[in-house]
């Protein structure tokens, strides 16, 4: 949520230093929470219709009059609420705000969480601390851990937002886009190229089919005539012998006459065999020419196809490789942080983590893990400080190895961090089991007899009794047994 804050008379006093020449530093220490709306006024010394006060807030400047802010309430208690406002550490009221509207509804079983940027009506943020908490969720950037939002698919499939995170669903979203548009293009680029085949081969196999009919013709026409001229020669020669035979007184006329005649029918019968063979000829030539072109244009088709589905599915399959390696770089960003732990219900430790267990890790195999220990201000200064509190990681053999937290059989209690309700207990310390400091008070008891007693307190003035013993092995509240687990 996005609010303006109104500064108290009082907070800008505190905020003013002695000589009316600047500001002071000032540190918020407690947040109060109001169960109705109010009037803001700078006036106002406390906070209408208090229902509570929290320390578990924090805050950071992110600009000169704006700060985040991040409230939380893991109580037990039912509210609405409808205005908070900040208290410096000497209990001044420094700020307020409240809306006529609710901010949110808290029930018995839920934490209130609020994060908030909040405009300051005066440029002061950065003379605003605040004080020590465990937790700060400012909007996260490129240099700053933070809260992020989720991109919707249009955005997702936009790509121009730098600063909301993809879901998985956004991401499959923009892979089945890159990948569509790839196989789009790609058969594009195999139709032209089968287009661009079939019209060379064609060509091929026309030119080489007209080369052919013309061979065919040339040989068939070169046959014909040889065929012909020796056709020719032999009826000459046959007509005229077949006149000498005949001939008598008028041998040279008849030899003339039957040579004419014979001439005649050679010339008829070269032109009828000519024209036979070309026709022959022209009919092979165009069943070759057709043949070839059939075939030329099938086996174009083939290699178009070819070309076309090597074309389609190495554009399919670079699309995938990049939708892959998105997918695998988000999933690496959303990660669940190394060193968390949580309860496990199965008797199973899931991929990726470990049980809380005491046992010893590597830290060549474990280098992510035993850089979170060391961090942590958990990892015990020596194996009796270990013994001693199991929550903590111990250091191994001191060179290669380092050990887990040993949670078995162990109740969790939240730190206290200066709640006042735990108090001289520092983060991962351990308690042994205890009953609170009691006394049972015993009424006094008739006389028995000649020197018979009673019994009182302490056993002053009579006999010493006690009550029967009963219970277990230990003090412990009603529970349910889980298995501790860690992100390794």
């Amino acid at each position: 949520m996005s609010a303006t804050m109104m500064i108290t008379s009082a907070g800008f006093a505190a905020l003013v230093n002695a000589q009316n020449t600047g500001s002071n530093g000032v540190q918020l220490s407690q947040v109060g929470l109001s169960s109705a709306p109010f009037t803001m006024a700078p006036t106002l010394t406390g906070l209408p219709s208090e229902l509570k006060r929290l320390t578990t807030f924090g805050g950071s400047a992110i600009d000169e009059d704006t700060i985040h802010v991040s409230i939380r309430d893991d109580s037990e208690d039912a509210y609405d609420l409808f205005g908070f406002g900040y208290y410096l550490n000497d209990g001044t009221l420094f700020a307020v705000y409240s809306q006529e509207t609710r901010i949110l509804g808290k029930s018995a079983i839920t934490v209130a969480y609020i994060a908030a940027d909040i405009v300051l009506t005066a440029a002061v943020a950065d003379q605003i601390l605040f004080g020590d908490v465990a937790f700060l969720d400012p909007p996260a950037s490129t240099e700053r851990l933070g809260l992020v939002e989720l991109a919707t698919t249009a955005e997702a499939l936009a790509g121009l937002d730098a600063i909301r995170v993809v879901t998985p669903v956004g991401l499959k979203a923009k892979a089945d886009a890159v990948a569509s548009a790839a196989a789009t293009d790609a058969t594009t680029k195999a139709d032209a190229a089968k287009a661009a085949a079939i019209g060379a081969a064609a060509t091929d196999a026309s030119t080489k089919a007209d080369a052919a009919k013309n061979a065919a013709i040339g040989a068939a026409a070169t046959d014909a005539s040889t065929k012909a001229d020796a056709a020719k020669t032999a009826a000459i020669a046959a007509a005229a012998t077949d006149a000498t035979t005949k001939a008598s007184a008028a041998q040279a006329a008849a030899i003339g006459a039957a040579a004419t005649d014979a001439t005649g029918k050679a010339n008829a019968a070269q032109a009828a065999a000519i024209g036979a063979a070309a026709t022959d000829a022209t009919g092979k030539a165009n069943a070759a020419q057709a043949a070839a072109i059939s075939a030329a244009g099938a086996d174009a088709t083939g290699k178009a196809s070819a070309a076309q589905a090597a074309a389609i599915g190495a554009a399919a399959t670079d699309a995938t490789a990049k939708a892959n390696a998105a997918q695998a770089a988000a999933i690496a960003a959303a990660r669940v942080p190394v060193g968390l732990s949580m309860f496990n219900n199965s008797v199973v430790v899931p991929a990726g983590w470990y049980e809380e267990d005491g046992s010893a890790k590597t830290i060549a195999g474990d280098p992510d893990l035993w850089a979170y220990a060391q961090a942590s201000g958990q990892l015990a200064a020596d194996a009796a400080d270990k013994a001693a509190h199991p929550f903590k990681f111990g250091r191994g053999d001191g060179a290669t190895t380092f050990e887990l937290p040993d949670k078995r059989g162990l109740f969790y209690r939240v730190w206290d961090h200066g709640a006042g309700r735990d108090p001289g207990r520092g983060l991962g310390t351990y308690a042994p089991d205890q009953n609170k400091a009691h006394v049972h008070t015993l009424g006094p008891a008739p006389k028995v007899g000649i020197g018979g007693g009673y019994t009182g307190q302490n056993g002053v003035n009579g006999n010493v009794t006690q009550t029967d013993s009963e219970g277990g092995d230990q003090a412990q509240p009603r529970s349910g047994a889980s298995m501790s687990i860690i992100k390794r």
